[in-house]
């Protein structure tokens, strides 16, 4: 399954970042609401998050990897600081 989301894959299971740093792996919290799915994802070596909603749940993650892999993804920063490698 994770071989179709590759962005997906790498950001929850990567400990090496693009540049050849140590990376803490990013977590993925996924909730229904109603009929409404979401996924919270977390980086914590960046102290970021981001959290993207659908009434879909196959579309969600194919946005997620698509907005990972475009550079889209709506990332925040967030009030935990980011955690040493």
């Amino acid at each position: 399954m994770f071989s179709a989301f590759p962005e997906l894959w790498a950001f929850l299971t990567s400990l090496e970042a693009p540049d050849g740093s140590k990376r803490l792996p990013g977590t993925a919290s996924l909730s229904l609401n109603g009929a409404v799915w979401s996924v919270a994802l977390n980086d914590p070596s960046l102290g970021l998050y981001s959290a993207l909603s659908s009434t879909n749940l196959d579309d969600l993650v194919v946005m997620i990897e698509s907005r990972m892999a475009d550079g889209t993804m709506p990332w925040k920063l967030s009030k935990y600081p980011a955690k040493k490698k």
